[in-house]
């Protein structure tokens, strides 16, 4: 029966909600029929069937999830701690925050849709501690999300401080201007940080490295990623970010906190070497 079932269309956007509502029901029936296949892979993917439950066309049309058939495929007990699609750090967990990033999909789901199904996968065996779901969250734009895995003493850090750098360089990039590490004085993009426009991109980007100063100490984070972190705001001297770092401890690092006033030397940064010299 198994053989049977259509998974492309899971995908097809031209799927309607019916013909989606139908095929989950033939993956129910076949589960009833022999229970362990709901582990086994199927289709071009090599995907398990409850993938299917969360990711399909039905929920992109509707910005909503199945909660019904999802408690039904549930009762089969499946592993949800396997990677889908075969790409690493992409459980159900994973790809549960990720949904709705794609701006593809009509219907936004919203976070509180998204937490419910979190929750629902987390009671019923997904890893909670698994890696990279913090950043996951950032680079999906979920903050309440965010803050419901620091609250769940998730405390992985990993790309975090990194991605906030590197979203702040493409900004700088999309509006005409770069971040070119060669130059000591970056005259115009630093015009370009005194904006009300770089200024609420930005703090819509800094928030959740606030927030998971809440939780996670400073000497937690990878302390590259620390540097790349310095270097792109030291570049731009937008003492700000550097302000957080130094309010959480920076200068209890003694290497990173050398590194900071180097740096900000180096890029003739004044008003990041007035801030460390206040602070330190």
């Amino acid at each position: 029966m198994a053989n049977e079932i259509n998974f492309d269309i899971f995908y097809d956007h031209n799927t309607t909600n019916e013909e989606v509502n139908k095929e989950l029901d033939k993956l129910l029936l076949v589960l009833d029929k022999n229970p362990n296949l709901i582990n086994k892979e199927f289709g071009e993917y090599n995907e398990r069937i409850f993938s299917f439950f969360i990711i399909n066309s039905k929920v992109g049309n509707t910005g909503k999830f199945d909660f019904e058939r999802l408690e039904k495929v549930l009762k089969f007990r499946p592993d949800l701690n396997y990677n889908m699609y075969k790409i690493d750090n992409s459980s159900p967990l994973h790809m549960a925050i990720a949904l709705g990033f794609d701006h593809e999909i009509k219907n936004a789901i919203s976070e509180d849709e998204i937490l419910r199904l979190m929750e629902i996968l987390v009671k019923n065996g997904a890893n909670v501690t698994a890696k990279e779901l913090l950043v996951t969250a950032y680079s999906s734009d979920k903050f309440e999300i965010f803050k419901y895995l620091l609250d769940s003493k998730i405390r992985d850090t990993s790309r975090i401080m990194l991605s906030i750098a590197a979203d702040i360089a493409i900004f700088i990039g999309h509006n005409g201007l770069s971040v070119q590490r060669k130059k000591t004085q970056n005259s115009k993009e630093r015009e370009f940080v005194k904006t009300d426009k770089f200024k609420n991109f930005y703090e819509d980007k800094i928030k959740f490295l606030e927030e998971a100063l809440k939780f996670i100490k400073l000497s937690e984070f990878n302390s590259k990623e620390i540097e790349t972190f310095i270097i792109i705001n030291s570049i731009l001297d937008n003492e700000k970010a550097i302000k957080i770092l130094l309010d959480n401890g920076l200068c209890k690092l003694a290497k990173i906190c050398d590194f900071s006033i180097e740096t900000a030397k180096h890029y003739n940064s004044k008003k990041i070497l007035k801030l460390l010299k206040d602070m330190k």
